[in-house]
């Protein structure tokens, strides 16, 4: 009986490409990869230096005594580096905008206290018992000196980091929403100072300090709604993510 030749092209295995990828592995090269320290820190330097060209509003301002000082600068930038690789140290856009959303609102409540004595014209005695309030009974001058640098350094990053939130990671909470919140804690604040000083204005004094934990509570609700739309829309880009 004779041996029939083998098909050497049938036997011949064919080389086959990798399995096709899961839903999610798919989804994972399809996301967005999370902002390196240096795209922040370029994006930072960029948004300054346009702020301060663009004038006629206390951003604008602070960003431009940002700029003008070598040593101001080298401190504003020390500290929002800090804040930076704080952000770029999350592996995902929305770990990031969230860890972005923080800081920014710790920005806001740093720059408060100038804020208000700004916006109110707070002069002579009453802006002395309101310095003493937060920093104690150490120098005067001195504690103004630091507030006004803790002001334009905070206004400074926020600018920044508004920018990054809403044009580097899309996120419209640091347009409206994040306004909103500043102009809330601007409320707050105003009736905290007003209500922690006796005789401040006696005739408000019972109506502010039964209003504190009403606007307190506010804030809180209104903080909570800002971190959860971003988990909101978070979820929402890994729906769209997967159905692609």
């Amino acid at each position: 009986m004779l041996l029939s030749t083998p098909n050497l092209e049938s036997a011949r295995v064919v080389p086959r490409g990798p399995p096709p990828k899961k839903p999610r592995e798919q989804s994972k090269e399809r996301r967005a990869p999370p902002l390196t320290y240096a795209k922040l820190l370029e994006a930072s330097q960029d948004r300054l230096s346009e702020f301060a060209r663009i004038g006629g509003s206390p951003q604008s301002l602070a960003a431009s005594r940002i700029l003008e000082s070598p040593s101001v600068f080298i401190r504003w930038e020390a500290e929002h580096s800090c804040l930076l690789r704080t952000i770029a140290a999350h592996g995902r856009r929305a770990q990031q905008t969230q860890a972005l959303l923080t800081a920014s609102l710790s920005l806001v409540h740093r720059k408060a206290l100038f804020d208000y004595m700004r916006e109110n014209q707070i002069r002579g005695l009453l802006r002395h018992r309101l310095v003493m309030l937060f920093h104690g009974h150490y120098d005067y001058s001195q504690s103004i000196l630091a507030e006004h640098g803790r002001y334009l350094r905070a206004a400074a990053s926020l600018i920044c980091t508004a920018h990054i939130g809403g044009a580097l990671l899309s996120s419209d909470v640091f347009e409206e929403p994040l306004q909103r919140y500043e102009r809330l804690y601007a409320e707050y604040f105003q009736v905290y100072c007003e209500s922690s000083m006796p005789g401040w204005r006696p005739a408000e004094g019972s109506s502010t300090s039964l209003l504190l934990p009403l606007l307190k509570r506010q804030l809180a609700q209104w903080r909570a709604g800002l971190y959860a739309r971003i988990q909101v829309s978070a979820r929402r880009r890994a729906g769209t993510a997967l159905r692609a």
